[in-house]
């Protein structure tokens, strides 16, 4: 009578599977029936039976590349140093030679940030109107007009008051990033001295040791060199200021 379990042309065989076969192949039950009673290919059994006391041994399956591989080092690196989104990551990684997703970058970063021990830091008191912080965040996936695009969260955060300026884009674009600035300011109802920023594109597009020889993004150049008062600093947040270029 044929077995009620679908038959499997190959399996992982445990131990209790294995021994049982072995007991029926003793008591003088063939190969053919063993195979309808476990729901094995009868090439499994005779290949388990034959084995005698050798009991099967699995090797785990290798893994497959993944396209992420080559940069890992880099990433985990990085996030031992600075508490990076992955939207930054992930434009750092494309100036690198990075072809692969955002999906596959967010996943491996979950758990390195997750395990990364929250250390005591000084806080760092600014006057009032001194300083402000700005960063892109990643606002997750959007449907617009039967298509799938990405939705952008522009944060800007008073360093003394912590009062925070949010607006929400489709792209990070540069144009972008300015106009956000903009209406940041009509909202605060001016503009700090300093802003402080990460690692975008959008404020310098290669960095240098020396904040002179830094190459900046030229529209931001132009925007931020409009006001004598601003400063502008690029980099880690928190981790080095630079005075604006002459223009």
């Amino acid at each position: 009578m044929p077995s009620p379990l679908r038959r499997r042309a190959w399996a992982i065989i445990y131990e209790e599977e294995w021994l049982n076969m072995q007991t029926m192949y003793r008591n003088k039950m063939n190969i053919t029936a063993i195979a309808r009673r476990v729901g094995l290919d009868r090439k499994t059994v005779r290949k388990y039976i034959m084995a005698g006391s050798d009991q099967p041994k699995y090797s785990p399956r290798p893994q497959k590349p993944s396209v992420l591989d080559p940069f890992k080092d880099h990433v985990k690196h990085r996030l031992e140093e600075y508490d990076l989104s992955s939207v930054r990551l992930l434009e750092e990684l494309q100036s690198m030679g990075y072809t692969g997703g955002y999906t596959i970058l967010k996943d491996f970063t979950r758990p390195l940030k997750k395990s990364k021990a929250v250390q005591a830091v000084c806080r760092y008191e600014t006057a009032s109107g001194m300083q402000a912080q700005v960063d892109w965040g990643n606002a997750g996936p959007l449907e617009m007009d039967g298509g799938a695009g990405r939705a952008y969260a522009f944060v800007m955060v008073l360093g003394y008051s912590r009062a925070k300026y949010l607006e929400y884009t489709l792209d990070t674009t540069t144009v972008t990033f300015i106009r956000c600035h903009l209406n940041g300011f009509a909202y605060y109802g001016g503009y700090p001295k300093e802003i402080l920023y990460d690692n975008t594109k959008n404020v310098v597009l290669k960095r240098a040791l020396k904040s002179t020889d830094s190459k900046w993004n030229p529209l931001f150049k132009d925007f931020f060199t409009t006001s004598r008062s601003l400063r502008v600093s690029a980099g880690p947040i928190g981790h080095r200021r630079m005075e604006k270029p002459n223009p």
